[in-house]
């Protein structure tokens, strides 16, 4: 074979490999974009119902903040009801919204969508709020366990096979009747409706008040409702506002100051990331620092 034909059928390979590759790249490329518009689609079909749920959530903890329901409320067998049952309910809607919108979303991932990266930020904050120790016994009260947080959630979603297409979680009554009949989901339960009588009992003798944990909760379902409402059509239907700031806060407003809370967040997201076994094992033998 002469060198005029090796030249050429080098050429041809070389040709065939970047068509190839080319090819490859051009369907890949198709294939992610398509993907990240089906991310993009399942959260704004369900960005709706979820700052809905988190308005009410955040409503609710204003007015238990407020001390304005607890004492007509407690003294009828409805509005107690209404005080602990309730709000029980309203953090299970909440979280069961959430955990539908992170499965139906791939888990929010794709980190280079601003709004997509905001939105899973705040809802890690609000999820490390809910099940932190980190707090003296002012901070206690509210806390779920993160196990807990997705038992609830997985436990909310309804089953519904007429729609399949959309996911939703179990409305008041049926969450009732299944509470009623479920031991598991009542041990869950059980330290928030306790908190909710701790809260109202300290305001009601005028002691200290263990509310640090639902203030910070508060000002981050407010944050999550700016995120999935950048317009402003919620607030101008339904004005809110953040309540008194807890001693710390690192939510995002100005006023607030949880400059030490942002680093115990980060430093807590760092640990809950995977790491290289080398390094596994050689902080196995390392004292762990509470936080």
């Amino acid at each position: 074979m002469d060198t005029g034909a090796i030249v050429i059928s080098v050429l041809s390979l070389v040709g065939a490999v970047a068509a190839a590759l080319f090819t490859g790249y051009i369907t890949y490329a198709a294939d992610e974009r398509k993907r990240r518009q089906e991310i993009r689609a399942q959260v704004q079909k369900y960005s709706d119902p979820l700052l809905i749920s988190a308005y009410d959530l955040q409503e609710r903890l204003m007015d238990l903040l407020g001390g304005d329901i607890g004492k007509w409320e407690r003294q009828n067998p409805n509005g107690a009801e209404n005080l602990d049952m309730f709000t029980c309910y309203l953090f299970a809607q909440f979280l069961a919204w959430t955990y539908i919108l992170k499965i139906k979303a791939q888990y929010l991932a794709f980190s280079e969508d601003k709004s997509t990266s905001e939105l899973r930020a705040i809802l890690y904050k609000i999820s490390d709020e809910l099940s932190t120790a980190r707090y003296p016994e002012n901070g206690r009260e509210f806390r779920l366990w993160p196990g807990h947080q997705l038992g609830i959630a997985e436990m909310m979603v309804a089953d519904d096979k007429a729609n399949e297409e959309y996911a939703r979680p179990l409305g008041w009554y049926q969450f009732k009747k299944k509470y009623n009949g479920d031991e598991e989901l009542q041990k869950y339960f059980n330290w928030m409706r306790k908190s909710v009588t701790h809260v109202l009992d300290a305001q009601y003798r005028k002691t200290d008040v263990p509310d640090q944990r639902i203030r910070r909760l508060q000002h981050f379902l407010i944050d999550l409702i700016v995120i999935l409402d950048p317009t402003g059509r919620t607030q101008a239907d339904r004005p809110f506002e953040k309540c008194g700031s807890a001693t710390e806060c690192d939510c995002a407003s100005p006023h607030c100051n949880g400059t030490g809370l942002v680093i115990k967040r980060a430093h807590r997201a760092r640990r809950a990331r995977p790491q290289h076994p080398a390094k596994d094992v050689k902080r196995e033998f390392e004292p762990q620092r509470a936080i």
